[in-house]
């Protein structure tokens, strides 16, 4: 097929209409059709200022008229042969124009409007001229040969999502103020090593996985106001300077995060991190910067949105707002040593800072810990006087913690502190201990307090106890105490001949822990108990134990 007539009635000519009619050369429109016209190879619209379809065998190069000011949805799309475009008027490219033609050159206008897939899986090298206030549609350069996206002197720039998504050619960015960026619109999925050098100016909006992957980017320079979304520099592992980020006012989920594994680390690598400005700080921001030493933290901080079972109704999930740092935050960030926590932030979230190398931390505004918040740090010390719920595992395996005032804690959650240096614990205010809480520590020494309710399995297997109790004075002999062993802590937990116990829900009792440094070589558990709890025995030195006929549990 070589001609195409287009008759005098024909209203629709759809994208890829000629397709694979790869000796087609020219077009033949009726003069009585009233919405279409031809120049030599070209079918335009009637008024001569769209081009709707270029012959797929058109090859060289296709002089447009100077009438058209628009390039409609897939013109080129089926041309493999055509290598140059002149236009010098066109204004706007239609939805899929050039999408998989041989075109490499442009010599367009000032673009107002560039469509989706506009020049997708093309040979483009360089970006036409564009105007402020562009709008660049999804995926319209993707996978082209571009080297450089220098939009720094046009404002108010869209550009959708993945509208550069693999341009393995790619090596800076720079864009001008108010731009705002879609999804993945820069994003890799081969590891991109090429991209160096990202620029933005003022009240940038960069959407969620706006750099992914982008394995070669070292410098990042941001404006005032910018939001950075989720993911935006995820696997960024050669960025090494972020500048102005405290020009940040939001910062997503995993917006500088990487993955840690056996091949390495792909999580950025810059030192510093001025968050002075940032209200918004997502879910694992930095998780695994490994480099990330020093860190200012906002005081605006917002509250997040959370949620869970509401406590009446498992069906209904209840949503509230707290002042909380976002979990994940730096975890896995091993240089960094100390932060400052502002007074605004009353939570610290799940594994916000778990397996980092933080040694100082003073928590005294803080009132909730989540799970491993702190766990596999090198803490030696913490402060907290307003903290009353810590986690669980919150700071498990800080080895070095060796000081804690626990004595306003009222909820600590299982393995909350196992495998701590902790020496003594303060629970008068605990009201609930969770499994395992302080397990494989040296404690020695534990006070309760007369409001607690419930204990989980042995808190205290491993550690340095004798027995449990607490010392009395003497009646009539001032300054003088012993050590008693059969107390009553609270209505629901009592000591007996220095073993812990508590009372079960249906009215038995449970033995809690049997402390590992008491001397007894036999025992003979409470008429009554009807539960012994995990590990109630660890590296105890009894031989022989006595159960009772009600024991129904181990």
């Amino acid at each position: 097929l070589k001609k195409v007539v287009i008759g005098k009635d024909v209203k629709v000519i759809n994208q890829n209409a000629f397709y694979g009619c790869s000796n087609l050369t020219q077009f033949e429109v009726d003069v009585n059709n009233g919405y279409f016209t031809q120049n030599g190879n070209q079918i335009l619209t009637k008024d001569e200022t769209e081009l709707v379809l270029v012959a797929p065998a058109a090859s060289g190069v296709i002089n447009l008229p100077d009438s058209v000011t628009k390039i409609g949805v897939g013109a080129f799309s089926s041309n493999t042969k055509a290598n140059t475009v002149k236009g010098k008027n066109v204004s706007s490219v239609g939805n899929y124009a050039f999408y998989g033609s041989g075109v490499r050159n442009y010599e367009l206008g000032d673009l107002e409007t560039i469509g989706d897939y506009a020049f997708a899986g093309t040979g483009i090298r360089v970006m036409p001229n564009v105007t402020n206030n562009i709008s660049i549609g999804e995926r319209a350069f993707a996978a082209t040969d571009i080297t450089e996206v220098n939009l720094g002197k046009y404002d108010g720039i869209t550009i959708g999502d993945y509208a550069f998504f693999n341009c393995t050619k790619l090596a800076s960015v720079t864009l001008g103020n108010n731009v705002t960026l879609g999804e993945g619109a820069f994003a890799s999925s081969q590891g991109n090593d090429v991209l160096t050098s990202v620029t933005f100016g003022d009240n940038a909006v960069i959407g969620d996985y706006a750099f992914f992957a982008n394995v070669g980017l070292r410098t990042v320079t941001l404006g005032n106001e910018t939001k950075i979304g989720a993911y935006a520099f995820m696997h960024a592992a050669s960025l090494a300077e972020v500048t102005n980020l405290s020009g940040a006012t939001e910062i997503g989920d995993y917006a500088f995060a990487g993955n840690k594994n056996q091949n390495g680390n792909t999580a950025p690598v810059f030192t510093t991190a001025d968050l002075s400005n940032v209200t918004k700080l997502g879910i694992g921001a930095f998780l695994n910067n490994e480099k990330l030493a020093s860190v200012t933290l906002s005081d605006k901080l917002e509250a997040q949105i959370r949620s869970e079972f509401d406590p009446d109704d498992k069906n209904k999930v209840v949503a509230y707002t707290e002042n909380a740092l976002a979990a994940f935050a730096f975890a896995g960030c091993i240089a960094l040593k100390t932060i400052d926590i502002p007074e605004s932030l009353a939570i610290i979230d799940d594994y916000a800072f778990y397996g980092s190398g933080l040694e100082t931390l003073n928590l005294n505004n803080v009132v909730s810990v989540g799970e491993y918040a702190f766990a596999d740090t090198n803490l030696a010390a913490v402060n907290g006087d307003k903290l009353g719920t810590i986690g669980n595992s919150a700071f498990m395996n800080c080895g070095k913690l060796e000081e804690f005032d626990l004595s306003r804690v009222e909820t600590i959650g299982d393995k909350a502190f196992m495998g701590t240096a902790l020496k003594e614990a303060n629970l008068v205010s605990a009201t609930t201990i969770g499994s395992f809480a302080f397990a494989e520590t040296v404690i020695t020494k534990v006070m309760f307090g007369e409001n607690l309710a419930y204990l989980g399995d042995n808190p205290f297997y491993g550690c340095d106890i004798a027995a449990f109790g607490k010392y009395e004075a003497v009646e009539n002999f001032a300054g003088i105490e012993v050590f008693n062993e059969n107390i009553t802590i609270s209505a629901n937990v009592f000591v007996e001949d220095g073993v812990l116990y508590r009372v079960t829900e249906n009215g038995g009792y449970e033995l809690v822990s049997y402390p590992m440094l008491k001397a007894d070589r036999s025992y003979t558990v409470k008429a009554g108990t009807t539960r012994i709890s995990a590990r109630a025995f660890y590296n105890s030195q009894i031989v022989n134990v006595f159960m009772s006929y009600e024991l129904k549990a181990i």
